[in-house]
C-alpha cells in the first residue's frame, strides 16, 4: 500500500492576511486625501452575512485615513465591500497585495504633492491681502 503524506506549511493563509491588516493599519493616512484605489489583485472571500457573496478580487483602498482590503462583490453589478474580518479571506495572491500596496502609496503620496501646491497656491493668495 503506498503511504499517503501531506507536507506541513510553514505559514498559513490567515498568518499572512493577520500580518498584512497588522501593517495596513500601521500607517497614518491624512483624512483629506481620500479615495485612493490600488491595482486589483486575485483573491477568494466569503464576505456574506445573510446570504453568501463570494468574490474572487479585491484590492487596497485608502478611503478616510484608513488603509483596507476591499473586496468586489458580484450582488446586482460588480462593486467594492470592505473586508472587515480577516478571516473572511480564503484566498489571497500575496505577491499582488504588494504591487497594490505600493501602487496604492504611490497614488497617495501623489495626491498629498498635489494638495500641498493647492495649500500654498492658497496660502500666498491669502497672504497678498492680508492686511
Amino acid at each position: 500500500m503506498t503511504e499517503l503524506k501531506l507536507e506541513n506549511r510553514k505559514n498559513t493563509t490567515a498568518k499572512g492576511v493577520a500580518a498584512l491588516r497588522e501593517l495596513l493599519y500601521s500607517f497614518d493616512f491624512c483624512k483629506d486625501i481620500d479615495k485612493v484605489v490600488g491595482l486589483t489583485f486575485h483573491a477568494a472571500a466569503d464576505i456574506g452575512e445573510a446570504t453568501v457573496h463570494y468574490s474572487d478580487r479585491a484590492e487596497i483602498r485608502i478611503c478616510n485615513g484608513h488603509m483596507d482590503i476591499y473586496a468586489w462583490v458580484d450582488e446586482y453589478g460588480y462593486y467594492p465591500e470592505q473586508i472587515y474580518n480577516p478571516w473572511d479571506i480564503i484566498k489571497i495572491d500575496f505577491k499582488g497585495v504588494l504591487k497594490s500596496l505600493q501602487d496604492a502609496i504611490k497614488k497617495y503620496n501623489n495626491k498629498v504633492t498635489e494638495k500641498n501646491k493647492d495649500i500654498e497656491k492658497f496660502l500666498s493668495v491669502c497672504a497678498k491681502y492680508k492686511i
